[in-house]
C-alpha cells in the first residue's frame, strides 16, 4: 500500500488540513515515519506529554464519577449506570505518537488476515 494511501487511512474521520488531503502532509509523514521507526527498533519512546494526558483523563473520569453520585444520590438509577458506562466505553487515551503507532501495528496485521481469507 502506498504511504500516502496510509496516511489519509490514518486520519480518516479527522479534520485534516489541504495537504494531508492531497497525502502532501510532511509533518504528519515524518510522524510515521518516525513511529514506524521506533516500532521496527521494538522501542516505543514514551512522550513527554503522555503523563499529563494520563492526569487529565483522570480528572475526567472523577468529574464523571462525581456526577453520577451526585444522580444517584437524588435517586436516580438509570442515568448514573449510564454515566458508569459511558466512562467505561470511553477510549483508551492514546498521544499522537501511540496512536499512530496503533493504526500501524494494525494495518500491518491487515494483508496477512486478507492473505488467509484468500486462501480459504
Amino acid at each position: 500500500m502506498k504511504t500516502t494511501t496510509l496516511l489519509y487511512e490514518l486520519e480518516r474521520g479527522q479534520s485534516r488540513p489541504r495537504a494531508m488531503s492531497r497525502g502532501e502532509s510532511t509533518h504528519f509523514r515524518r510522524r510515521v515515519e518516525a513511529v514506524h521507526g521506533e516500532l521496527v527498533k521494538g522501542k516505543l519512546q514514551v512522550e513527554s506529554g503522555k503523563a499529563k494526558l494520563i492526569r487529565t483523563r483522570q480528572e475526567v473520569e472523577r468529574g464523571w464519577q462525581t456526577v453520577s453520585d451526585e444522580l444517584t444520590r437524588q435517586g436516580h438509577s438509570e442515568i448514573p449506570a449510564q454515566v458508569r458506562r459511558y466512562v467505561e466505553d470511553m477510549p483508551k487515551s492514546l498521544t499522537e505518537k501511540e496512536y499512530i503507532a496503533t493504526k500501524l501495528l494494525a494495518h500491518a496485521r491487515e494483508p496477512q488476515t486478507r492473505e488467509i481469507e484468500m486462501a480459504r
